[in-house]
């Protein structure tokens, strides 16, 4: 059986390690694998389970003898290129009714499949997305049998395979690809120029090619010389890295990615006085919400906090028999913004945070800051449709200050799962598995697991979306907003 792993299910599910059934899976799928175009399967069931159709070509449902024992097939969906299970996939017998959707562990299970040959399939947005076809593992069920069928999307290296099939080129069987992303906000670039310096083997002579990474800053070059040391450089704009040697092996794909910093981070100090008396207040709690930003003021009231992405972020200060300040501060890249934070005794409505100054490498101008709300309505969400493939690039394109949409890895019971991390504010000293998720409301009711929900949300479906900021989100979620809310409505 092709993409697939095929054998009769034990009483009781034992261990399995993830990543050697996924590498099986890509393997396998390497063979059978279609890519772009979806393979059509004609299959001729028994006579004990035969499928009808009426006039107008509509199907029915399948019958088979009274004293016939039906067949159960279980498994598990894996994502290859996020090394991680695919929940909510559909899968399906071909040439029956019978289909079910994978649960929050990428597991399914089909029951009541009468005894014959059969083609698996499964669906998912994610497939779309890289521009596949997972294939159609065949099984044959015999009467009563439990089977377990594993599915997998193909690794990043099978996909680039798989791509790189379809183009031309004789300089080797090797494959080089990967993405190029901003080093801060893990925005992908797209335009960025990618080079790959090679030898020709014939004198010593070089050859340099060239190639735009796409919408998602992707980037590959196919059928290149294997088995020897090539030079990888990036640019973008007036930014450009140092060349990465790689050495893909002869009829191997090899992904490496590349991180350019474009945006800076970014410094906020300031001082913590008494609001009728302006004395400073030592011992005051100030932090970043969505950070791990905090700290307490000194003798002097004063405070410091650098390496801090640039955007929108909200300063939370207080002490003992002080009422606590919530304040919002947007910041741009390479500024450093000095604050003061004056508190009162009584709870009173606060004029807007003083801000001290704003400098780059030269002075900038004085002002004041207040709150919004920010998000895009279905008129906007339209224009961005054409150009965008997930709700990771519609959150993105939205350029929300301070909003940073990123993968992480995800530990999930013992497993390492890739999800979507949507934070209002992010500190660059956090750790990269590190995420200060939003609360994320969809038609008005809370989803559980947004991290893995999100990455695989059908963008088109979305009506209009909000972001709010911590200090917003709190006055009406209360804690659940401490790191800002992300609310959807679909259509």
């Amino acid at each position: 059986m092709h993409g697939s792993s095929n054998r009769r299910a034990p009483a009781a599910s034992p261990d399995r390690d993830d990543t050697q059934v996924v590498k099986r899976l890509s393997f396998a799928m390497l063979r059978s694998l279609r890519f772009l175009t979806a393979a059509a399967v004609f299959l001729t069931l028994p006579a004990a389970a035969q499928s009808t159709r009426d006039a107008q070509g509509s199907r029915t449902s399948v019958a088979w003898e009274a004293d016939t024992v039906p067949a159960t097939v279980t498994g598990v969906v894996y994502d290859s290129t996020r090394a991680r299970r695919l929940a909510g996939a559909r899968v399906a017998v071909i040439g029956t009714a019978i289909s079910g959707v994978t649960d929050s562990a990428g597991a399914y299970r089909l029951e009541g499949i009468p005894p014959g040959d059969y083609s698996l399939t499964f669906h998912h947005s994610r497939i779309q997305e890289l521009g596949v076809s997972p294939g159609s593992p065949m099984v044959r069920l015999e009467e009563g049998a439990q089977l377990r069928v594993d599915l997998a999307i193909p690794s990043r290296e099978t996909i680039l395979k798989g791509w790189c099939a379809l183009e031309g080129g004789r300089l080797g069987t090797a494959h080089v690809g990967g993405v190029v992303r901003d080093s801060l906000t893990q925005v992908p670039f797209p335009n960025a120029r990618v080079e790959l310096d090679l030898a020709s083997g014939q004198g010593g002579s070089r050859i340099r090619l060239e190639t735009r990474t796409d919408a998602e800053g992707r980037f590959r070059f196919c059928n290149v010389g294997g088995d020897r040391w090539m030079n990888l450089s990036v640019s973008f704009g007036n930014q450009k890295l140092e060349g990465a040697a790689v050495r893909p092996a002869s009829g191997e794909a090899l992904i490496h990615d590349f991180t350019l910093r474009l945006s800076h981070e970014v410094r906020i100090t300031g001082r913590v006085v008494d609001r009728e008396t302006l004395a400073p207040i030592e011992g005051a709690h100030v932090d970043v919400l969505g950070t791990s930003a905090e700290a307490l003021t000194d003798e002097k009231g004063r405070f410091g906090f650098a390496g801090l992405p640039p955007g929108r972020h909200v300063l939370v200060s207080e002490f003992l028999g002080y009422q606590e300040r919530v304040d919002t501060l947007t910041v741009f890249s390479r500024e450093a913004l000095g604050v003061e934070v004056r508190l009162s005794t009584e709870p009173i409505a606060l004029e807007p945070l003083v801000v001290l100054g704003r400098s780059r490498t030269e002075e900038m101008p004085w002002g004041e800051l207040g709150t919004r709300m920010d998000g895009l309505t279905r008129s906007e969400i339209q224009k961005l449709v054409p150009r965008v493939q997930t709700m990771a690039e519609l959150l993105r394109n939205a350029n929300i200050p301070g909003l940073n949409v990123r993968e992480v890895t995800f530990k999930d019971e013992g497993f390492a799962l890739q999800g979507l991390c949507v934070e209002v504010s992010r500190a660059r000293r956090l750790a990269p598995e590190t995420c200060a998720m939003v609360t994320v409301y969809l038609n008005g009711v809370r989803l559980p697991s947004p991290e893995y929900t999100l990455q695989d949300f059908d963008h088109r479906t979305v009506e209009r979306f909000q972001v709010l900021s911590p200090m917003e989100a709190a006055g009406i979620y209360g804690r659940q907003g401490r790191n800002g809310v992300l609310l959807i409505d679909t259509r």
